[in-house]
C-alpha cells in the first residue's frame, strides 16, 4: 500500500528544530480542504461505498505528485483521513477501506445554522442560489458531499427537500429564508 511517499530532504544546518518545521509546512502545499474533496469526488466517483486506501494513495500521488503526508504531521495516509469528519475508515481482509459518512440530522442542522449566518451576515433574506452556494462553500468545503450523500445532485434541490429555513422560488433561482 503506498500510505507513505516520497519525503523531500530537510537540509541538515545548525539552526534550531523551527527552522525545518517551518520548512515541512512550507513544503505543504496542499491545502487539506484539497485533499479532502479530491477523495470525496474519488469514492464517489468510484460507485462503491468504499474504496481501498491504498487505490486512493496511488490517485492522490498522481494528482499531487508533491503530496506527502509527512508534510501534515502525519506518518500514514490513514492516520491523515482520521482527521475529516468526511470519512469513515474501516479494516477488512487486511486492508483498510475509505467511506464517505453519510449525512445525519446532525449535518442539515450544522448547514441551516450555515446559511441562517450568512444571510444574517449580508443583511438579506432572499438570496441567488448560486451566490448562496459559493458562500456555503467556503465555510463548508465538503458541502458537495453533503448534497450527494443526501440523494440528490443540485443544490437548490437539496434546499428545497432537505433545508427546513428555506423557501425556492418558483423560478429556481433565488432562496429565501423563511425561519
Amino acid at each position: 500500500e503506498l500510505e507513505d511517499v516520497k519525503l523531500d530532504i530537510v537540509p541538515d544546518n545548525s539552526e534550531s528544530s523551527d527552522t525545518s518545521q517551518k520548512y515541512l509546512e512550507e513544503k505543504s502545499s496542499i491545502k487539506k480542504s484539497i485533499i479532502e474533496n479530491s477523495i470525496i469526488n474519488m469514492v464517489l466517483d468510484s460507485g462503491m461505498d468504499a474504496m481501498d486506501l491504498g487505490e486512493i494513495g496511488r490517485r492522490i500521488n498522481n494528482m499531487f505528485p508533491d503530496f506527502d503526508v509527512r508534510n501534515y504531521h502525519y506518518t500514514k495516509l490513514s492516520e491523515l483521513l482520521k482527521e475529516f469528519d468526511s470519512f469513515s475508515l474501516s479494516y477488512k481482509e487486511n486492508k483498510c477501506w475509505v467511506a464517505i459518512r453519510k449525512i445525519t440530522l446532525e449535518n442539515i442542522r450544522e448547514i441551516e445554522n450555515k446559511i441562517a449566518e450568512i444571510f444574517n451576515k449580508k443583511r438579506v433574506t432572499k438570496m441567488n442560489i448560486g451566490e448562496l452556494k459559493k458562500e456555503l462553500s467556503n465555510v463548508m468545503p465538503n458541502l458537495n458531499m453533503m448534497i450527494k450523500k443526501s440523494g440528490v445532485t443540485k443544490f437548490s434541490v437539496f434546499l428545497d427537500k432537505k433545508i427546513d429555513i428555506i423557501k425556492i422560488n418558483t423560478s429556481g433561482n433565488n432562496a429565501e429564508l423563511i425561519k
